[in-house]
């Protein structure tokens, strides 16, 4: 039955994309604390036995080895969303017995109809088939990892550890979902470090407990925080929130799209951009890729990471040539040497080059995208590695084309 009301409140993020990730969260810690369940594998990007790389939801052992698929949908799901065959590749390439498909809003008859077909017992669950368990597990306000926390006007606390408290500048202010009464939503942001509250504490202590050490090439002494990894939990965050939202882009494509933006008078929407790259390549007389919105949003995203380009503000508003961006499309060809400068000051580049170059993580995908999973595995699922293949086949040729 629909609970109507209730006195558990799940903290939940605004944007669609980050509701899928929240509801993964979720789902994962409700078999863990509520069903018993092991969770082997948060979201990630895993290596498979047949050697590919597949984008998994969760991985769940209890009596049976679990492939998590978790659909956050306003309406039922079926074959078009979820791509059932890829999932149960998936599933088989990690010795998965059962594939657990869970929907907020239910199932199409299309995808029940494939699972009857296949081999490998299918799981059906909606929310509401969990929804009141849920509710009745547990009292009061929580994140996604059911993680409970104290929200009083300003001040956040964390009931798992009194010493992680998260102060803001203004009274916390929650939106609803229609029909879900339960989820609390606040901006992407907000829900995050909400999410990361019960480790604040722990970033704390990171900061002033540890070794100094003195650094011949700086000649300083510098402390070194206790840490299971070569990263901090600070540098987990930081590097996270830095590659969100980035996508593999060759640097070719990126120069093109800031001589277009140039050429448009530094300031343009994506389409007048998607125009543009086109017309240039006939003017050229060059074969003409038909480079798609989303490639070139992409490459205007990468420009932006590097402080070229300037993300519109507002729906309607374009693309804008910083200063140091028209600094970087001042002649004839675009100064490789500033978008360089840049790269290496961008936080994913920067410790993407120290595995490399200090750790001597060879320079291969599966070996760094391996060694970063290592290095944030200490701080899951409160920190996210986003080195999946894309962001990382985008950094080494990054890497390749400007000589590093």
């Amino acid at each position: 039955m629909m609970a109507t009301t209730s006195q558990t409140q799940i903290i939940f993020p605004q944007s669609s994309s980050e509701q899928g990730y929240a509801f993964e969260y979720l789902l994962l810690r409700y078999f863990q604390q509520v069903r018993g369940s092991t969770i082997e594998h948060f979201s990630t990007y895993k290596h498979g036995k047949d050697k590919k790389w597949y984008q998994i939801d969760g991985l769940l052992v209890n009596d049976k080895r679990q492939l998590l698929e978790a659909k956050f949908y306003q309406k039922p799901v079926g074959c078009r969303e979820i791509d059932p065959d890829e999932r149960l590749q998936a599933a088989i390439a990690f010795d998965c017995d059962e594939l657990l498909l869970v929907s907020l809003n239910g199932f199409k008859d299309d995808v029940r109809s494939w699972a009857s077909s296949v081999s490998l017992p299918v799981r059906f669950v909606e929310w509401n088939e969990i929804r009141e368990d849920v509710l009745e597990s547990f009292e009061g306000t929580f994140t996604v990892l059911l993680d409970q926390v104290l929200l009083e006007e300003t001040i956040a606390t964390s009931f798992s550890h009194s010493k992680s408290k998260l102060s803001f500048s203004n009274q916390l202010v929650a939106s609803s979902i229609a029909g879900f009464p339960e989820f609390s939503v606040y901006s992407d942001s907000i829900e995050l470090w909400l999410r990361r509250l019960r480790r604040l504490a722990d970033w704390q202590e990171q900061l002033t407990n540890g070794q100094f050490h003195y650094q011949n090439t700086l000649e300083t002494v510098r402390l070194l925080p206790d840490k299971d990894s070569y990263l901090s939990l600070e540098e987990a965050w930081r590097i996270e929130d830095a590659f969100s939202g980035y996508a593999a882009r060759t640097y070719g494509a990126v120069r093109e799209t800031a001589q277009a933006l140039r050429n448009l008078g530094g300031s343009a929407v994506l389409k007048a951009v998607v125009q543009e790259i086109h017309l240039s390549f006939q003017q050229d007389r060059r074969p003409d890729k038909r480079t798609g919105d989303s490639g070139v949003r992409d490459s205007l995203n990468a420009l932006a990471f590097m402080a070229l380009v300037q993300r519109p503000v507002q729906r309607g508003d374009g693309y804008t040539l910083t200063p140091l961006g028209w600094a970087y499309v001042r002649g004839d060809e675009p100064d490789d040497q500033i978008f360089r400068e840049r790269l290496t000051e961008w936080l994913p580049f920067r410790y993407f080059r120290l595995a490399i170059e200090e750790y001597q993580v060879p320079l291969d995908k599966k070996s760094i995208i391996e060694w970063f999973q290592t290095q944030y595995a200490p701080y899951e699922p409160y920190a996210r590695c986003l080195f999946n293949a894309n962001k990382v086949d985008g950094l080494i040729n990054w890497y390749k084309q400007l000589g590093f």
